[in-house]
């Protein structure tokens, strides 16, 4: 029990008319004082007859499961018939408020890590009639939602590609969505995309934002740059989503693809040119085994249960892209090969970073840097929350101002800088 703002100032009204009815005996005082301390027995007793009926309220549906991807969001409608006004109080992936009819509770989960996640009872708050006091209750309540990783769609459509044949043999011109003068079709809008490039007919027909997309001529194959380096759980599932969308939809131009891995300063994994297939299976192989390390077996995340021919497609690839990261494992020659692919007198190279840009800020300039100079085109791809994984609040208004300084360095420089990742295939 607690008393609201009011129910602490009739509180105190009370004490202090009773001190004063006790100093100069006056009786008047001592009736206000009783009147007030009845008062707040009444709404004390009123809050806990009102707190022992919403307990008993049953919630409609009695029990609930939702799938969602980490970090999205979803809305729950909940019936509660003859519920009684309330303040629902939320948890760290969850939270819940009453409509003004009273009669339904949306619960909004929003888990920003994958994994199981249980609430049994809804916490509530139930004020007297008079508004004096306050009661706890908890409101019976099944909810179960389980939530996947980001990068997990992306692997199953590395799989569908990779099973149907669709990566092709690395000999096609290079040919990419992009800014060119050959009409491509119509997508969703992603945060870095030029507004000039919105559909507004699509966007008004299908209620979201829609923009233009564009074929556009590759002047050499294109080389993705994957510094896996994360803060936390979060942003390393938000960076294997980018990554691995990235090289799915890299796949489609046909065109040999370059790639580097780096796991720290001093660590890299290069291939200069991989065929869509190989690189597509390093790729899904790299990231199997960051994803298991941390959730256990991917297979337990697929709903329904995966098929035969999804597990065989994914351990053929497995096994194959395992193959090709420990060869070259051997062959590295610490962080110097993308250097010297860069600075080499190559065609323009079509670059995609992808990584937390303050991890590493001074080579990541460097690396922009070489490439303006050089005539390359760089594009930057970045999670776009990364202070998620912050420990305290501080280190979270950290990070951000570190993240929005940088950031107008980069585009500064004219480079293109795309903070999220791609929707789901």
């Amino acid at each position: 029990m607690r008393p609201t703002q009011n129910g602490a100032r009739l509180i105190t009204a009370s004490l202090a008319t009773a001190l004063l009815s006790a100093l100069f005996g006056d009786p008047i005082l001592a009736v206000i004082s009783i009147t007030l301390l009845t008062a707040l027995a009444l709404d004390t007793i009123s809050a806990l007859l009102r707190a022992r009926k919403a307990s008993e309220v049953v919630l409609k549906p009695p029990l609930a499961t939702l799938r969602v991807k980490a970090g999205e969001a979803r809305v729950l409608e909940v019936e509660a018939p003859n519920l009684i006004e309330m303040e629902l109080e939320g948890g760290g992936w969850y939270s819940a408020s009453q409509t003004p009819s009273k009669n339904l509770i949306m619960v909004r989960v929003n888990p920003q890590l994958s994994g199981v996640y249980k609430l049994e009872t809804l916490r509530a708050k139930v004020k007297g009639r008079m508004r004096l006091m306050t009661a706890n209750t908890d409101l019976p309540m099944n909810l179960e939602v389980k939530a996947y990783p980001r990068v997990l769609p992306w692997i199953v459509e590395a799989a569908r590609i990779l099973r149907a044949g669709l990566a092709g043999p690395g000999l096609a011109p290079g040919r990419k969505p992009g800014q060119g003068a050959e009409y491509h079709g119509t997508r969703e809008y992603i945060p870095g995309d030029p507004l000039r490039l919105v559909e507004w007919k699509a966007t008004a027909r299908l209620s979201k934002l829609m923009v233009k997309e564009y074929m556009e001529e590759l002047s050499s194959s294109p080389h993705i740059i994957y510094d896996e380096r994360a803060p936390g759980p979060i942003t390393a599932d938000e960076l294997a989503g980018i990554f691995l969308s990235s090289i799915v939809g890299t796949t489609s131009t046909g065109a040999p693809i370059g790639l580097t891995i780096r796991s720290g300063a001093d660590s890299d994994l290069h291939w200069e040119e991989l065929e869509p297939r190989e690189a597509l299976e390093i790729a899904l192989a790299h990231t199997l085994e960051r994803v298991e390390a941390e959730m256990g077996s991917i297979y337990e995340l697929l709903e329904p249960r995966p098929s035969r021919d999804l597990i065989t497609t994914l351990e053929r690839a497995r096994g194959r892209g395992m193959a090709r990261i420990l060869r070259a494992a051997r062959e590295r020659r610490l962080n110097k090969q993308l250097k010297i692919m860069i600075r080499s007198p190559n065609p323009t190279l079509d670059l995609t970073h992808i990584g937390h840009i303050l991890y590493d800020t001074s080579a990541l300039l460097e690396l922009a840097e070489e490439a303006r100079l050089r005539g390359h085109r760089l594009q930057i791809r970045a999670p776009a929350k990364p202070w998620l994984d912050s420990k305290s609040l501080e280190d979270a208004y950290i990070t951000h101002a570190s993240l929005r300084r940088i950031l107008n360095s980069i585009r500064r420089m004219g480079l293109e800088v795309m903070m999220g990742q791609t929707p789901n295939p």
